[in-house]
């Protein structure tokens, strides 16, 4: 709901204005700032609210109703749009991040990226990685771990889950038949992700739990490489949600027991204890944890 009160006010000053860089220097922003806001409010409301060229702006049909409102907001609410404008110019420096690779498709790379597009006196070095960090012996800033969090120095703070869908390719599905209970699970084959215990809990339909212990030939120590072997037929396994998505409705991988569930993996932002709170770092934990809106 932020998002689109600011976007709007942006929309409104940029047609008041005839183009991204005047609401830009309006608001103290840089014209990319502003464009990427409006842009995002479209994408989020599923319409276009200008017709862009490299002349001019036009307002489409549903700009032209939604500019008045947005007129009155951004009257009402300027000064507020400016003290957002003023704390995205304070925040600057640099800051190193390490995450699981399996992250890059999901909603907190999306996050990593408004907050780069919001604070672009920011110099973002991502470490996308399947092996665990070193954030004080490597020198790191901070990371996404995935996972439950073991006792540590560090600080940690929870800004998500990942969804996972039990899968498997077609051929695979012929040849074991379609299983009824969870249990049957444990003879079929596997593609394990080495960071993970041999096992995967299930959650059914009435809130029943069922445990899935099993045995593998097969081990990598990659999501993707988990997700590549899995759609060659090769297993099952469990992978995120978005990763698979696009498979499950072409029908190169088909879900197994869709009534059942498979428990989601929390994800942390973890960083040194020395901190400062101000610093790039807990800017960037903070934009993490507010709400994801879905696309």
């Amino acid at each position: 709901m932020l998002e689109d009160l600011r976007a709007l006010v942006l929309f409104a000053k940029t047609v008041e204005t005839g183009s991204f860089r005047k609401a830009a220097e309006a608001f103290g922003l840089s014209p990319s700032v502003v464009s990427h806001h409006i842009a995002q409010l479209e994408q989020r409301r599923g319409t276009a609210l200008l017709y862009r060229s490299p002349r001019k702006l036009a307002l489409t049909a549903s700009g032209r109703r939604v500019f008045g409102e947005a007129s009155a907001l951004a009257r009402s609410a300027e000064s507020i749009a400016r003290l957002f404008a003023e704390d995205a110019k304070e925040v600057a420096g640099e800051i190193s991040v390490s995450f699981p690779a399996a992250l890059l498709r999901g909603p907190l790379m999306r996050r990593i990226t408004a907050f780069a597009h919001d604070h672009p006196d920011v110099s973002i070095t991502l470490i996308a990685t399947d092996r665990r960090t070193d954030i004080v012996g490597q020198g790191v800033d901070m990371a996404l771990r995935v996972g439950t969090m073991p006792d540590s120095a560090l600080k940690a703070v929870s800004v998500g889950q990942v969804e996972r869908t039990l899968v498997c390719a077609p051929a695979l599905l012929h040849r074991y038949g379609r299983p009824a209970e969870p249990s049957e699970l444990a003879a079929w084959p596997w593609i394990r992700l080495a960071m993970l215990p041999p096992a995967r809990d299930l959650i059914g339909p009435h809130g029943e739990r069922a445990r899935i212990q099993f045995t593998s030939r097969i081990q990598v120590d990659s999501v993707d490489a988990m997700y590549q072997l899995t759609r060659a037929g090769l297993g099952i396994s469990s992978p995120p949600d978005y990763l698979v998505a696009e498979d499950l409705v072409t029908g190169d991988l088909v879900p197994l027991l869709p009534q059942w569930s498979v428990t989601a993996m929390p994800v942390y932002a973890v960083w040194p204890p020395n901190t400062p709170p101000r610093s790039v770092t807990r800017r960037l934990v903070d934009y993490l944890r507010e709400p994801i809106e879905s696309d």
